[in-house]
């Protein structure tokens, strides 16, 4: 399904003074992972401080999107993030490195947020689950899309607007409870009601 945010416009993306040329793991995600055509949703949400680094809401929000033409970028599913959380960069237990080889650590997280950010840099739309958990990641990849990019963001949160942080919340077009309520407006935006 076609929308204004098709892959024709990602040759421009990647064009510009801010967006760096895509690497081949992202673009192999890509190639794998998104099979629909359509606009391309990044997934921002806590991993290091849930029980399943994320998985189970991004695999759930990936069935959604996909079934309503969209395409999505699952960070948790991204080669790098999998190598970490498996164990594969050096070292033994991702979060032991923190606290026995700092330097280490500060070397594999600035990889980490490099190709994150670059994921974030592919995408047509941002969408983040945050319930308050701790994190530091999402907040950075919400406001350089925002920010940075000019990327539509949207937010699904439980939380009351009085306890989302202003500047957080400032970056989103929309915020609801849940996917359900928001995918009309996401497809508004997308441009699916043009078609």
């Amino acid at each position: 399904m076609p929308s204004v945010f098709s892959r024709k416009n990602q040759s421009e993306k990647t064009a510009s003074k801010t967006t760096p040329k895509i690497t081949k793991a992202l673009s192999k995600h890509i190639k794998e992972h998104c099979k629909i055509g359509g606009p391309l949703i990044y997934l921002a949400g806590p991993m290091e401080d849930t029980l399943d680094f994320g998985a189970n809401w991004r695999a759930e929000y990936t069935e959604v999107l996909n079934q309503n033409g969209f395409d999505v970028i699952n960070p948790f599913l991204l080669e790098h993030t999998q190598k970490v959380l498996s164990g594969v960069l050096p070292g033994e237990s991702f979060n032991f490195i923190k606290e026995v080889d700092l330097p280490r650590y500060k070397h594999v997280m600035r990889t980490i947020i490099k190709l994150d950010l670059q994921a974030v840099e592919a995408c047509d739309i941002l969408l983040c689950k945050f319930n308050g958990e701790k994190t530091a990641g999402t907040i950075h990849e919400v406001g350089h899309a925002y920010y940075n990019l000019g990327i539509p963001c949207f937010l699904v949160s439980e939380l009351t607007t009085r306890n989302i942080l202003g500047w957080f919340l400032a970056c989103f077009e929309q915020h609801a409870p849940s996917l359900d309520i928001l995918m009309p407006i996401i497809k508004r935006r997308a441009g699916f009601d043009l078609l």
